[in-house]
């Protein structure tokens, strides 16, 4: 395995620039910054851990740096930063651009996020998400779990493999590219949280974002279309 490291490195691009809202940020820019590329729920399950995937894209990591998220422009902590191998991990002490450094997250953060040294920050845009192409209906076959029902929803929605949608009367409906997503859910909601779960396909194959909620108001009128909202209570249009 070593062997195989060395050469892979020696082939592997060196990190490249990249764009973002304040022009190309070049690698080895002084000043660090990177990005917030993936979420994972309950990486010990012994501990209910969740980490954020962090890519360094300029500047010096270090351990216990403050930094400041887009997002809110607030300041935050760089604290205990790991990096993972197949299935272990240890932590670390400093990381450079290319690196992949995984960060412990207590809801913080969004897959997209941008953390910057500088306290002018800016962002590197959000990244591609794939509308969904299959919907189901998804409740908890017992009623007492559903406050576990609503965390694990909620936390494994934030990983970005699915999409979650309200209807009116509070039902909850999932999104996904891939129909194997479901059973993924549905196995990791068992697994995870210890709720089982009754799921009801649906007829529906596209979803829309729309404009305004005078506009929803007129679809919801054609019994194709299903009117929701998705977790930024924004109107969607779901239809068949």
């Amino acid at each position: 395995m070593p062997t195989f490291l060395e050469h892979y490195l020696k082939l592997a691009p060196q990190p490249q620039p990249r764009h973002s809202s304040e022009g190309i940020v070049q690698p080895d820019d002084p000043s660090f910054s990177g990005f917030i590329f993936k979420i994972q729920a309950n990486m010990n399950p012994a501990h209910r851990d969740r980490i954020a995937f962090l890519r360094i894209c300029s500047g010096k990591f270090e351990k216990g740096m403050s930094v400041y998220l887009d997002r809110t422009g607030k300041p935050l902590k760089l604290a205990q930063p790991q990096q993972f191998f197949a299935d272990s991990r240890e932590m670390i002490d400093d990381a450079f651009p290319g690196d992949i450094v995984g960060l412990y997250d207590t809801g913080f953060y969004q897959i997209g996020d941008t953390v910057c040294q500088a306290k002018d920050t800016f962002n590197y845009g959000a990244l591609p998400q794939f509308a969904p192409e299959h919907f189901a209906k998804v409740r908890a076959k017992n009623a007492m779990k559903q406050k576990h029902f609503l965390k694990g929803v909620s936390q494994l929605a934030q990983e970005g493999a699915i999409q979650v949608y309200k209807t009116p009367y509070e039902e909850t409906i999932l999104g996904v590219v891939g129909t194997l997503q479901f059973d993924v859910f549905v196995y990791r909601m068992q697994a995870e949280y210890g709720v089982a779960l009754d799921i009801e396909r649906m007829p529906h194959q596209v979803a829309k974002w729309i404009a305004s909620r005078e506009d929803a108001e007129a679809l919801r009128r054609n019994s194709n279309n299903l009117v929701v909202t998705d977790y930024k209570d924004r109107p969607v249009i779901i239809s068949k």
